[in-house]
């Protein structure tokens, strides 16, 4: 089986964890994530959440091993803040729906774009990336 499993069990991070052979960074906070996509009407945000983490991630593979001076760069970069800005929105409305005032601390702790937030928007993104390899690749197995 690939793609998204019906329902998320309960071993799901352990699981995800193993198979990648590394923790999350960011555990807390996707589980913040994963009590939200509990909710039929935001489990479709947190698949597109994934998919969207997955691109970011590779996009920003790409970013750094040709350099800004590589053609077609300035596209990607575009597409890459288009994302950033979508997945800004899915993210805190997601942490919003959770607890009333999550969504602005998530806001401000992944998407205040100064240096120490990136780096935790980026393992954040990874952790998010590394559920959608599981999903596509691991789950069932």
């Amino acid at each position: 089986m690939t793609g998204t499993p019906p329902s998320r069990a309960a071993d799901y991070l352990e699981k995800a964890e193993r198979r990648a052979g590394r923790p999350l960074g960011c555990r807390d906070d996707v589980l913040i994530l994963l009590r939200a996509a509990a909710d039929p009407a935001l489990r479709g945000d947190f698949d597109r959440a994934l998919f969207l983490a997955k691109f970011w991630e590779g996009a920003m593979g790409i970013l750094r091993r040709t350099g800004p001076g590589a053609e077609d760069v300035q596209k990607l970069t575009g597409e890459i803040a288009e994302v950033t800005a979508r997945l800004s929105t899915l993210l805190t409305t997601m942490a919003e729906a959770v607890a009333p005032g999550a969504g602005e601390e998530f806001r401000l702790r992944y998407f205040s774009l100064d240096a120490s937030s990136l780096g935790r928007l980026r393992l954040l993104l990874s952790d998010l990336a590394l559920l959608k390899n599981f999903e596509l690749h691991g789950a069932d197995r």
